[in-house]
């Protein structure tokens, strides 16, 4: 990985060195008045040259769409790029962000090999500042840092472009919280105005999938408290450094580099437009760079998750119940996001209205509240079959529908559902009690946003579900017709996704069943050039789908293991287009040969079938009967 940019190089230099990082779509050409676009910008930092300071204006990845895609394959999104990295590298335990702190850090790097003696300030504008911060933060040879148009209370983050979306920053530090860490060096606030930013690039033919997102001024009184709240939560022994808020650039400017002129710019370039050409190739070849980083983790991504888990050696360790514990716990709490234990059973929470009265079985609407979510609910459609003698406990079935479903899909006793087939209705029929829940992926950027307000304090959608999943199965064990020793799972699609998350943390489903979207999961996320006629989420609106640093621990193979030694099975339709087959049958291998070494091959199965995002119900159903032992 490079980093590039331009330098004004003083011709009677003062020992001081200033780094400049520019707002996301500002060229360093502009700020440094090589060409029109930024010419206050241009001014200031021509007058720091002149008076004698190095300065470093750093390439940023920028907010256009052009180069967000592939020329092999020949698919292309409106993301802007910096949304294009951040997917691909969210998932890899990386952020855009974090790659432009890297190449700051870089050149820190080559200017301290140059000499140790000179002092480094960095000042970032817009984005810039966002990369700033955290920079000058992790590095204690930057003296101070001056922010414009950045510094912020970062609540409404989940409003602002997805690729400011970082694993649980508010929580941990926020802006406050990480200038606490600059300890005694300087700290610089303008108030200036960020840029003001309506959305991603608008959708065109071949071009689509970005997520929303906005960038608009706080208000000064927000962004003075933040300072304020920075300024409180300093150590006392870092109280003398010089911090400073002021309302412009201008005001503050001074107090950053001391008295410099302000410099007109007078670009010298006969040819501008040809600089414009040059840096939006230099642009995507900085991108591209980034890109094939991250493919290149994406490859080694096995091999890696091979050192947090694994599951051949531990097969065959004899340890394998108290070991996978531990990674459970650290899957639910680092990767997922735990929002606690309820504290006892909801049993007097539970409301219900009946709904259905077939000639095999009754349903219910059920509605509890959740105890570690105080106005949260879990909701769904129970049925109980009729026939069922004093005394006698059957096995429970959840099933769980898909993306924008909703629990009578699977559950509907009157119509055979398109995909579900209502399957739900149909083991009823066969005589076990089922459940199935609303699960919360329902009005489309509606439950996103959810997951963008979520992340930032270090939670996810999967953390209400699975919270919502576990009230359920706690109120299933208080019923007497019950066999708590045999609640099982099947899902279908997004239901699929749950099938793989859930059971992996709350060990009181004995099986899982994962219909219509096995898959390796990394690389359907990650993939810049999929193979194979299959749907990547890089190319798709489903921009939520991305689980942070998920390529470096749990595939879906290390999900399966830690459902493990229980019963666990695929089902899989030759032409369902969130896979290929190949895929598929190389991630579950993993699974089978753990299942294998652990001596209980049978446990587990995958059925291919001829047809496609659907349940078929017939190995599944065979798999029901053979685990939970019913009908006898």
């Amino acid at each position: 990985l490079d980093g590039e940019g331009l330098l004004l190089e003083p011709k009677v230099p003062s020992g001081q060195t200033a780094i400049v990082l520019g707002d996301a779509d500002e060229l360093p050409e502009a700020l440094i008045g090589l060409i029109p676009g930024s010419e206050t910008k241009a001014a200031r930092l021509r007058g720091l040259a002149q008076s004698g300071t190095r300065v470093f204006v750093v390439a940023m990845i920028d907010r256009r769409d052009e180069n967000s895609g592939s020329r092999v394959i020949g698919r292309f999104t409106n993301q802007p790029h910096r949304e294009f990295v951040y997917r691909m590298a969210y998932e890899m335990g990386r952020h855009v962000i974090g790659y432009e702190i890297q190449r700051v850090l870089g050149l820190v790097d080559a200017l301290v090999r140059q000499d140790e003696k000179q002092t480094i300030s960095l000042w970032g504008w817009g984005e810039g500042g966002v990369v700033a911060l955290p920079a000058a933060a992790l590095d204690v040879r930057i003296a101070k840092v001056g922010l414009s148009g950045s510094f912020s209370p970062r609540e409404r983050v989940w409003s602002e472009p997805i690729y400011r979306n970082v694993w649980n920053y508010v929580s941990e530090f926020g802006d406050a919280g990480t200038a606490t860490l600059l300890g005694n060096r300087g700290l610089v606030v303008s108030n200036e105005p960020g840029p003001k930013i309506d959305g991603p690039p608008k959708p065109k033919s071949g071009r689509s999938g970005a997520a929303p997102g906005k960038l608009s001024a706080y208000e000064e009184t927000k962004v003075l408290a933040q300072f304020q709240l920075a300024m409180q939560k300093r150590i006392p022994e870092d109280k003398n450094a010089e911090w400073v808020f002021g309302a412009t650039d201008g005001v503050v400017w001074e107090q950053m580099f001391g008295p410099t002129p302000q410099v007109k710019s007078e670009p010298t370039m006969s040819q501008p437009l040809d600089l414009v050409a040059k840096a939006y190739r230099r642009h995507d070849r900085l991108m591209d760079q980034l890109c094939d980083h991250v493919q290149l983790l994406w490859n080694r991504g096995d091999r890696t998750r091979m050192g947090v888990f694994n599951g051949n050696a531990l097969a065959q360790s004899g340890n394998w119940d108290r070991e996978t514990q531990i990674l459970r716990q650290d899957f639910h709490n680092q990767v997922i996001g735990n929002l606690g234990q309820p504290e006892g059973v909801p049993t007097k929470r539970a409301r219900s209205r009946k709904i259905y009265d077939t000639p095999d079985f009754v349903g219910w609407e059920v509605e509890m509240d959740l105890p570690v979510a105080p106005g949260v609910f879990a909701k769904g459609v129970f049925l109980m079959p009729k026939g069922i003698k004093k005394g006698e406990k059957r096995p429970v079935v959840v099933c769980q529908h898909g993306l924008e479903g909703r629990p009578h899909d699977v559950a509907n006793p009157l119509q055979k559902t398109n995909y579900y087939n209502s399957f739900a209705a149909e083991l009823a029929r066969k005589g076990y009690i089922v459940f199935a829940p609303q699960n919360p992926y329902i009005g489309q950027d509606l439950f996103r946003v959810l997951q963008r307000k979520a992340n930032p304090i270090g939670l996810s959608l999967f953390s209400y579900i699975t919270a919502q999943h576990r009230v359920v199965l706690d109120w299933l064990k208080t019923l007497p017709e019950v066999d708590s020793s045999r609640l099982a799972f099947y899902g279908l699609s997004y239901g699929g996704k749950t099938a793989m998350r859930v059971p992996a943390i709350l060990k009181d489903y004995c099986l899982s069943i994962c219909s219509a979207d096995f898959n390796e999961w990394i690389g359907k996320n990650v993939a810049r050039e999929p193979w194979g006629n299959y749907t990547s989420y890089m190319y798709t609106g489903e921009y939520e789908m991305v689980e942070f640093n998920l390529g470096n621990t749990f595939n879906y193979a290390e999900m399966a293991w830690l459902i493990a030694p229980r019963p666990f099975m695929v089902e899989r339709g030759h032409n369902d287009g969130v896979g290929i087959d190949p895929m598929v049958a190389w991630e579950y291998a993993k699974i089978r040969e753990v299942y294998g070494r652990l001596k209980i091959p049978d446990n587990t199965e995958i059925e291919f079938f001829l047809g496609g995002h659907e349940i078929l119900g017939m190995g599944t159903f065979a798999f029901l009967k053979k685990h939970l032992k019913y009908p006898e």
